[in-house]
């Protein structure tokens, strides 16, 4: 059993119809994705700004995630990854996680607020992966990015 460290979420796939947390050990990564009524639960927590929500506790707690409950997963084996991208846009912030050979997953941040946390996360277990695009610079830009 991997020692996760953090985890970070929840992130969007599939056009929001997949929810996930990415939860984040120093030689793997995984992206355990939240059930289809979690998912549901969750966008609807979110449409109505409540604050917790299902999955809450695994980022709270990244070594009590349930890896083997029929849930569907994605691993990704660090030494094996090419990159590691937080993007900042207009339309939306995500995170590409690119393999060495040539698939890359992206994963939505559905809430602009949470981008600074991901950053944050990714670039601190993995410096020499992380990369960004788009990130504003100055303190003007990241005011308008909020």
């Amino acid at each position: 059993m991997p020692n996760f460290e953090k985890a970070i979420g929840p992130l969007w796939s599939n056009w929001g119809l997949r929810a996930w947390n990415l939860l984040l050990a120093r030689d793997e990564i995984i992206a355990q994705r939240y059930s289809t009524l979690e998912a549901w639960k969750l966008a609807l927590r979110q449409h109505l700004r409540v604050p917790s929500g299902p999955g809450e506790a695994w980022r709270e707690n990244p070594g009590s995630a349930p890896l083997h409950d029929g849930r569907g997963f994605r691993h990704y084996v660090v030494s094996e990854l090419r990159s590691i991208t937080v993007t900042v846009r207009p339309g939306g912030n995500d995170v590409s996680i690119a393999s060495a050979n040539g698939r890359t997953d992206r994963y939505d941040i559905q809430e602009r607020p949470l981008t600074e946390h991901v950053r944050q996360g990714l670039q601190a277990m993995y410096p020499s992966l992380y990369q960004e695009s788009g990130v504003p610079t100055t303190v003007v830009g990241r005011l308008l990015n909020k």
